[in-house]
């Protein structure tokens, strides 16, 4: 009875309490408004910015539909809106620099993307932005700069290739090998595989240390290029086929001890820094008729006052590339006709041992694997990366000798192509490639990694094929297509780290 009585009164006095709170919270809300106290007051600056989210979608929207005048208004309307956060701010600047970068307004997108490293301090990505649009406005200091802040907040390999790239273009070749090797060494670290080639940079980094060893002294001074793991969009400088950057010659007439003599020069270390010059061939005419000739880089002639002299230079460079100039020297003037133009000689090296191919490698005696490359018959480029490799002339599946590659590196690396030669050599475009190869695993177990890329543009199209290999020889085979404007054809061939394999029998066939 006492229990009951008790639970009784508890449940009363609960509900008791409860009511007078509810009391007190209904008296104090109706104080609120008939009182003098002010009314609590909403911030205007929340519902200033409501807006925000669904504006920034808009200018997205209008961006990824290639809208990109109309998503650059919308962005810069939000540069504007009033009491944004700082993430918002550097948020929009950043968006406002890529709308602009892809109207090609560089100068109004550098700007925008360092004002947004002004509210995301030391923002690498807004840093290499601004150094690509200085880059296209030709301001290379300042897109060195700006390329080295970017670096010192991130060393990250894209960020190496653009100042690489940047030094390249700006003629300071000894700068940019040292950034292109950061790159090759590093180059599973790549991300944006569909902009950078470590193939062609590998053979531009020969091109450019050809006939020193510098090559092997960069490796002690190289920095660590790590993987890119921003989201956003990150520009990358667009890639430049190796070529001589100027046929022209200087000439002179002087007159010495009562004669004049004709002074013609050409400057092959400024013109030929990836060394593609294979032969020079001056010609001097006067009255139609040949009355000198010579294949060196400079040449002094006493010539007659009385008569014109044509002098015609003939460059010969990438094995199959000619670049001709000519000046018509009159006495006393320095007037000249410049008739220069280029032309190119298809490479005619024919297949030996399959007639059906349009190619072959199958790695003759004499041929060279090195780390400063190898130019076979066919003008196509071979290397490798820093692995032990030697020719097999005991077990080997055609004609004289298998390669034996042993993966001595620290990541996965082997043999590299560059093709691209063959593209227009071969007529290529427009065609199916067939790519065929003999394989064979030398230790306990090998995985062969093919990368294979097509440039079209200032892009890449990057395909991958894995192949187990088995301890006897097998062919292996692709399909490629080439589109019509397809610039460039490279290839790699790894192996993990510890692992031994052969191959042998490298053959490309075509058809329409």
């Amino acid at each position: 009875m006492f229990k009951l009585n008790f639970e009784k009164t508890a449940v009363f006095v609960l509900i008791l309490i409860i009511c007078i709170s509810a009391a007190d919270i209904f008296r104090q809300f109706f104080s609120m408004s008939n009182n003098d106290r002010e009314p609590i007051k909403i911030d205007s600056n929340i519902t200033k910015n409501i807006g925000f989210p669904a504006s920034l979608l808009k200018a997205d929207q209008l961006f990824k539909q290639g809208l990109y005048e109309d998503a650059q208004e919308e962005y810069f309307k939000l540069t504007n809106m009033p009491s944004l956060s700082p993430q918002q701010k550097a948020l929009v600047h950043f968006k406002l620099g890529v709308s602009n970068f892809r109207l090609k307004k560089y100068d109004m997108a550098r700007n925008s993307f360092l004002k947004s490293a002004e509210f995301n301090v030391n923002d690498p990505v807004a840093y290499n932005n601004a150094a690509v649009c200085s880059f296209y406005m030709n301001d290379m200091e300042e897109a060195e700069k700006l390329q080295y802040k970017a670096v010192e907040n991130l060393p990250a390999i894209e960020y190496y290739y653009n100042l690489a790239r940047i030094y390249e273009a700006w003629g300071r070749y000894g700068d940019s090998v040292k950034y292109f090797t950061a790159v090759t060494r590093a180059e599973e670290n790549i991300t944006m595989d569909d902009r950078i080639d470590p193939v062609r940079i590998k053979n531009k980094v020969i091109r450019l240390t050809e006939g020193s060893d510098s090559i092997g002294k960069l490796a002690d001074e190289l920095m660590i290029a790590l993987r890119l793991k921003d989201t956003r969009e990150v520009f990358i400088i667009e890639d430049a086929d190796m070529d001589i950057k100027g046929k022209n010659f200087r000439w002179d007439i002087v007159r010495e001890n009562g004669t004049n003599r004709l002074s013609c020069t050409y400057d092959r270390e400024k013109n030929d820094p990836y060394n593609l010059i294979d032969s020079l061939e001056w010609t001097v005419q006067s009255g139609g008729k040949t009355v000198f000739s010579s294949k060196k880089d400079s040449f002094s002639i006493k010539i007659n006052q009385d008569s014109d002299y044509i002098v015609h230079l003939d460059i010969n460079y990438d094995s199959n590339k000619t670049a001709t100039s000519y000046y018509n020297v009159q006495r006393g003037t320095s007037a000249y006709s410049n008739g220069g133009h280029e032309t190119v000689t298809p490479v005619n090296a024919k297949t030996k041992y399959y007639p059906y191919a349009i190619y072959e490698q199958v790695f003759e005696k004499n041929y060279v694997m090195s780390e400063k490359g190898y130019v076979d018959r066919f003008n196509t480029v071979w290397g490798k990366d820093e692995i032990t490799t030697s020719m097999s002339d005991k077990d080997f599946i055609d004609a004289q000798n298998a390669i034996y590659i042993k993966n001595t590196a620290d990541r996965r690396a082997g043999i590299w192509a560059d093709l691209s030669s063959l593209i227009n050599d071969k007529k290529l475009k427009n065609k199916t490639l067939k790519v065929m190869f003999y394989a064979k695993k030398v230790s306990e177990e090998a995985m062969l990694y093919v990368n294979i890329k097509v440039k079209t543009g200032n892009k890449y199209d990057n395909r991958l094929k894995r192949y187990q290999l088995g301890d006897k020889w097998q062919q292996y085979d692709f399909n490629l297509s080439l589109p019509s404007n397809a610039e460039g054809l490279t290839m790699s061939f790894k192996t993990g780290v510890g692992e031994e394999i052969k191959m042998d029998g490298f053959i490309i066939t075509a058809a329409n």
